[in-house]
Protein backbone atom coordinates (compact mmCIF):
# COMPACT_ATOMS: atom_id res chain seq x y z
CA UNK A 1 0.00 0.00 0.00
CA UNK A 2 2.80 2.40 0.90
CA UNK A 3 4.68 1.63 -2.32
CA UNK A 4 1.54 2.32 -4.37
CA UNK A 5 1.14 5.71 -2.69
CA UNK A 6 4.80 6.57 -3.35
CA UNK A 7 4.41 5.72 -7.05
CA UNK A 8 1.20 7.77 -7.25
CA UNK A 9 2.94 10.79 -5.69
CA UNK A 10 5.85 10.48 -8.14
CA UNK A 11 3.49 10.28 -11.13
CA UNK A 12 1.47 13.31 -9.98
CA UNK A 13 4.66 15.28 -9.29
CA UNK A 14 5.99 14.42 -12.76
CA UNK A 15 2.73 15.51 -14.45
CA UNK A 16 2.71 18.80 -12.50
CA UNK A 17 6.39 19.45 -13.32
CA UNK A 18 5.75 18.74 -17.02
CA UNK A 19 2.72 21.06 -17.02
CA UNK A 20 4.68 23.87 -15.37
CA UNK A 21 7.58 23.33 -17.80
CA UNK A 22 5.27 23.64 -20.83
CA UNK A 23 3.63 26.74 -19.32
CA UNK A 24 7.01 28.38 -18.71
CA UNK A 25 8.18 27.61 -22.25
CA UNK A 26 5.00 29.19 -23.68
CA UNK A 27 5.51 32.28 -21.51
CA UNK A 28 9.16 32.62 -22.56
CA UNK A 29 8.23 32.34 -26.25
CA UNK A 30 5.92 35.37 -25.94
CA UNK A 31 8.86 37.49 -24.79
Amino acid sequence: MGILIDVLVIVVFSLVFFGVYKYVMKTLRKY
